[in-house]
């Protein structure tokens, strides 16, 4: 290609920049509110993912679960930060699994599945140390996802993906469009490469751009000297250079105008800056930050090419060359594009030493299109010393259409190599040259623009539900702090108890509490591994709510294995086998509703009864096996762990119920019962008026019709309205005796007398023979904060051992204490139950400048394991049938090398009644293989003629079933 040389002129010294007449009179100099655009997870969750961490209690923004392949992990400041530590990290917005599944920590979509006509428009903001490439995910369900990629700019930026148009880039199944279903899973890989310094901001899921609300910007903008370009921005601090702006708008100035401002890049409960300034060089309006060189995104570090010592530093992009054709890129990022013929002035300062004996040599600049492809260049002879260039390249050198990369070379002789040079600035300017290139300081709004903020849930009722049938029929809790929690254990090879101990689960989580431990046998079938067995009488219409703290220590796929729940009415029925339950890295909690949610493999076909509340063939219709797996793995030493078990009724309320929200006092917040689990057409119970002193409503439920209900709460503020539905029911049941019982509550911190400064500790536990309900802090009688109990206490496990509620009742949290004046103050802790009876304890502490009292210590843990006797523990066959013949039938059986005896039965029915026949019975062994010939009882019984509405009852399909020992 023949390059072309023109000195235009060279112009030592610098122009100061134009300054010009803005004024924006909204917001006014009180500020204004404005209503956020609806998103998904604050909608359906009832709070948005603002990277506050646990603030919300039970579930975290991201918890380590949700997240793998990332490093030095810490919520600070509202910002999740973390390093990538491989080509694949991994942040989970939304896990997808099987209905009913929920781990305490995080979010499973088949429990709230994304409206995808609704919510259509993904926006994070986020910062990284380099540019990289993300991966957004979506699942439809096991089988159908998809992923669209995007270029993840070095500093924070805001990203927005409308998903219904985005570019798929690889998929699996059919119909994996993000319109083709509602997603129940949704993943970020928020890099393609290790050691990335990244943070997160916020995550949203919003509607569509045009349904956002807006907000009017009333301005006047008047050109002066030669910047007559406005841009407005709304920005949550003053200085347009860090990323983090919105575009309101950037248009011509011309006087008095008003712009409107979407909310669909604004967080709830987030005040912006509303501020100006002109400016027509494009990368100052376009990229927020010029390429004045005092930013190392000016120029791009991974396209330099024969340049030694390249640094950006003082306002320069300084380097040696060390060959004759040294390049660089500036910093347009991937996607922008610079408007050739709306920025046709170019301006250049860049000052040269160059090796002994040369005095000159020329400048170049080359143009590239949307396309990457090389569309023209410019060259320009330069001196030794400061150099100004001005040129206006035109279509003539290819400067037209849309130019998406500019590449500079410094010098271009023969002899250029041991050149140094310092660039100071480049324009792409409007109206015309210029000497200089600084970042214009914005004229900002008198006023903060607020966007309104609700967040809203229902802690109580939850979805473990009310009395536990461990505690209150067997008078022992599963919490597995001794053998006698369990009828029989199959299928393992080793078996302990770690009576208040500490194991660290898979996640890499130390956890400290009471265990019971197993390792699983080879061989075994799916999905009879490690297995809890309970024999007794349960009534399944009472008792509907399954719930247990487990993990597994390996990973499979992304995920440990599944859990399974399995039931029988008695030895003469079938066990129903209950459908997959996911479960993620580390120790985590998982809810089944068995009365509306539990799933059987296989399923049953539509309009089937539930096979949990419809168990009939024995006395009662009772449960009298019930057990829980918690392994799949075939292969050898696996190990699973038990932390607690409940099987629980419906929350009781035969004359009332302590519902429990968790929103700002300072909204209004309605709540309402209901037959069904919506969010609309229910009955009002009352209202917790704004202003109150407490996130506790007593609902007198003794005049209210019998029957099982579901609660909602609904708040609304500043034109917008948030609904919440709580996750677990009520039954009243007027019959029953009302809990008269209050809970029971140690305070070990703070105590008469603590003395403490910027953080208040507060230390105990709490549990209640039901249900404890809420935990809240009150300081001079004024709310100050509710406590979650999430942790192991001794103290608590020793005194009430057969409690359901003494797994995890401690709690011992540091608060900021910076809204407590210095001084003397009352503290009380008041713990609530579901009843709403209530216990407190009050004390008198101070506030003093300096005070540091030392936070309470509580003991590490010394239990030793406890072996469990496994004797005639053994595996679960594996029966597979092949037919030889019309006469031969080969039964293999597999897996029994534990089995005392196995036993191999034939029959016509499955219940194994029906012409019940024993085939075999001998010893067990690895492998048994069976060849039993001519076994006329078997023929198929010819069918008798159909009388009116009548069939026959057997289709001549055969049943098999293998027992080991007994």
């Amino acid at each position: 290609m023949k390059l072309f040389r023109l000195v235009l002129f060279v112009i030592v010294g610098w122009a100061l920049p134009a300054y010009c007449d803005i004024t924006i009179s909204t917001p006014p100099s009180g500020g204004d509110t404005v209503a956020y655009c609806d998103d998904y997870f604050l909608n359906e969750w009832g709070y948005s993912l603002s990277m506050d961490g646990d603030s919300t209690g039970i579930l975290q923004d991201i918890p380590s679960l949700q997240s793998r392949e990332i490093s030095n992990v810490a919520y600070s400041n509202g910002k999740l930060s973390f390093t990538t530590s491989s080509t694949s990290p991994l942040l989970s917005f939304l896990q997808y699994t099987v209905v009913g599944s929920i781990a305490v920590g995080t979010r499973y979509g088949e429990q709230h599945p994304i409206d995808s006509s609704t919510y259509t428009v993904f926006a994070i903001r986020m910062y990284a140390s380099e540019s990289t490439v993300a991966q957004l995910k979506w699942f439809q369900d096991y089988a159908t996802s998809a992923i669209t990629t995007f270029n993840v700019y070095e500093g924070w930026h805001t990203y927005r993906i409308d998903l219904t148009s985005a570019s798929i880039s690889s998929s699996t199944g059919t119909g994996y469009r993000w319109q083709d279903g509602n997603p129940t899973g949704l993943e970020l890989l928020p890099a393609n490469e290790a050691n990335v310094s990244m943070q997160v901001d916020w995550v949203r899921l919003t509607t569509a751009d045009g349904s956002c609300p807006s907000y009017t910007v009333n301005y006047t903008a008047t050109p002066s000297g030669s910047d007559s370009f406005l841009g407005l921005y709304a920005d949550t601090d003053t200085d347009p250079t860090n990323g983090i702006a919105d575009v309101i708008t950037r248009e011509t100035a011309s006087g008095a105008g008003s712009a409107s401002l979407s909310t669909k890049k604004l967080f709830p409960g987030t005040s912006y800056y509303i501020y100006g300034f002109l400016s027509d060089d494009w990368a100052t309006q376009y990229l927020l930050n010029p390429f004045d060189m005092s930013d190392s995104i000016d120029v791009l570090d991974i396209y330099q090419a024969q340049l030694s010592g390249a640094t950006v530093s003082g306002g320069y992009f300084s380097a040696t060359t060390t060959g004759t054709d040294p390049s660089f890129y500036l910093g347009i990022r991937e996607g922008q594009t610079i408007p050739a013929d709306s920025y046709p002035y170019i301006s250049v300062g860049i000052e040269y030493t160059f090796p002994t004996g040369k005095t000159s040599d020329f400048f170049q600049i080359f143009f590239f299109d949307e396309n990457g492809i090389l569309v023209g260049n410019y060259s320009t002879t330069v001196t030794e010393g400061a150099n100004i260039l001005h040129f206006a390249p035109g279509s003539t050198y290819g400067w037209s259409g849309n130019i998406s990369a500019v590449r500079i070379d410094p010098v271009g002789d023969a002899d250029s190599t041991g050149t140094f040079f310092k660039l100071d600035f480049i324009s792409f300017n409007r109206s015309g040259y210029v000497n200089s290139l600084t970042t214009p300081t914005p004229t900002t709004a008198s006023g903060a623009l607020t966007v309104n903020s609700i967040s809203l849930s229902l802690l109580q009722p939850d979805k473990q539900g009310g009395r536990d049938y461990a505690q209150t029929r067997l008078g022992n809790a599963w919490n597995m702090n001794g053998s006698d929690d369990f009828s029989g254990i199959y299928n393992v090879s080793e078996a302990y108890i770690y009576p208040f101990n500490s194991l660290t689960d898979e996640a890499g989580d130390e956890q400290i509490g009471n265990f019971f431990y197993a390792k699983n046998i080879s061989g075994n079938g799916d999905p009879n591994y490690i297995s809890i067995n309970y024999d007794g009488e349960i009534n399944s219409e009472e008792f509907v709510n399954v719930c247990f703290r487990a993990w597994n220590d390996t990973e499979a796929s992304g995920y440990n294995s599944v859990a399974r729940i399995l039931w029988q009415g008695d030895q003469n029925e079938p066990f129903q086998n209950g459908d997959d339950i996911v479960m993620t890295r580390g120790a985590q909690t998982y809810c089944v509703d068995m009365m509306t949610e539990i799933k059987v493999e296989p399923p049953l076909p539509d309009g089937s009864p539930n096979p949990w509340t419809s168990i009939t063939g024995n006395d009662g219709g009772l449960v009298k096996y019930f057990r829980i797996d918690l392994n799949e793995n075939e292969e050898n030493d696996y190990w699973s762990v038990f932390d607690w078990i409940t099987l629980r009724t419906d929350h009781e309320a035969p004359s009332s119920y302590a519902i429990v929200v968790s929103a700002s006092l300072s909204q209004e917040v309605k709540l309402y019962y209901n037959t069904t689990k919506s969010d609309s057409g229910g009955t009002l119970i009352g209202t917790m008026p704004s202003g109150r002193n407490t996130n506790v409503y007593i609902w007198d439920t003794s005049s209210v019709t019998e029957g099982r209900y579901y609660i909602y709460a609904t708040a609304s503020s500043n034109g917008n309205t948030l609904s919440y539905v709580a996750p677990g029911r009520i039954n009243i049941d007027h019959s029953l005796t009302p809990d008269s019982t209050p809970p029971i509550l140690n305070c070990d911190r703070p105590g008469d007398g603590y003395e403490f400064d910027s953080q208040l500790e507060l230390a105990g536990y709490a549990l209640d023979e039901t249900r404890l309900a809420a935990i809240e802090v009150f300081v001079d009688g004024a709310y100050f904060t509710s406590i979650t109990p999430n942790t192991f206490n001794y103290e608590a496990a020793t005194a009430y051992p057969n409690y359901a509620e003494a797994n995890y009742p401690g709690f011992q949290v540091f608060k900021d204490a910076s809204s407590i004046s210095y001084g003397s103050h009352t503290v009380k802790i008041k713990a609530t139950d579901t009843a709403g009876n209530s216990t407190s304890c009050t004390y008198s502490v101070t506030r003093q400048s300096g005070a540091s009292t030392p936070a309470y210590s509580y003991p590490s843990p010394t239990g030793s394991a406890v072996s469990v006797d496994t004797d005639g523990i053994t595996a679960s066959p594996s029966l597979s049938i092949s037919v030889e013949n019309k006469k031969n039938v080969i039964f293999s059986i597999s897996g029994t090398e534990n089995c005392t005896s196995v036993t191999l039965y034939g029959a016509q029915d499955s219940s194994m009644s029906e012409n019940l026949t024993t085939i075999y019975t001998g010893s067990g062994a690895s492998s048994l293989s069976l060849n039993v010939e001519n076994v006329k009882r078997w023929k198929r019984k010819k069918k008798k003629k159909k009388k009116k509405n009548k069939t026959t009852t057997n289709d001549g399909t055969l049943y098999f079933k293998a027992i080991c020992s007994d």
